[in-house]
This record gives structure tokens, sequence and C-alpha cells, in this order.
């Protein structure tokens, strides 16, 4: 079994770091270093897309909102019920972050997935 390394940090760092390196290729590659040259508007396009999805980040999008609006739905319906409020926080938090990220809401109950 292959070892699975955990995440030491949030993804959020992941892309900042992608975009430093494509950031430092456009450097290296405007320097004018033979066949490198040719990747720039390759490395700019990578840098631009990086730097688009690192501001709309924290931004949620329609299928986040609708989420959010059943998970809020729900909560009304349970009031009272919920026995373990953590997980339940957790279990919301993993659908709005689910319904952000494929941008479409999760399935909801009595339709197909």
């Amino acid at each position: 079994m292959t070892d699975v390394t955990p995440l030491v940090q949030p993804p959020v760092e992941d892309l900042r770091n992608a975009l430093q390196i494509a950031e430092a290729q456009i450097e290296v590659a405007d320097i004018g270093m033979g066949p490198m040259s040719e990747l720039v508007p390759t490395f700019e396009s990578i840098a631009r897309l990086l730097r688009h999805a690192l501001a709309q980040l924290g931004e949620p999008n329609t299928a986040a909102i609708d989420a959010a609006k059943v998970v809020l739905r729900e909560r009304n319906a349970l009031a009272g019920f919920a026995d373990d409020e953590v997980r339940y926080a957790r279990d919301c938090a993993a659908a709005i972050l689910d319904a952000q990220l494929r941008g479409a809401p999760p399935p909801q109950e009595g339709t197909e997935i």
C-alpha cells in the first residue's frame, strides 16, 4: 500500500505556490533561454487562471448559495432534534463546499444523482 502524505497546508497555499512557479517560469522564459521562450504565453495563461481562481476562492457561487438554503431549511425542520451539533455543522460545511467546487448543489431527497 502506498503511503499517503496528509495535507499540511490549506489548498489555497498550493494554488499560491503554483502561481509563484508559473510567474518564475515566465521570468526565466522571458530571458530568452532557447525553447523556453516559446512557453511564455502558456505560463502567462496559467498564471492568469491561478490569479482568477485565488481571487474568486472566497466568493460563494449560486450553487453554494442554493446548498446553504437547503441546509438552512433542513436545520429548521430538525430544530430540537439534532443530537450532534458539530457533526451537523461539519456536514453542512461539506455540502456547501462541495456545491461551490462542483458548481452544482448537492442532490436533494427524491432526486437522482
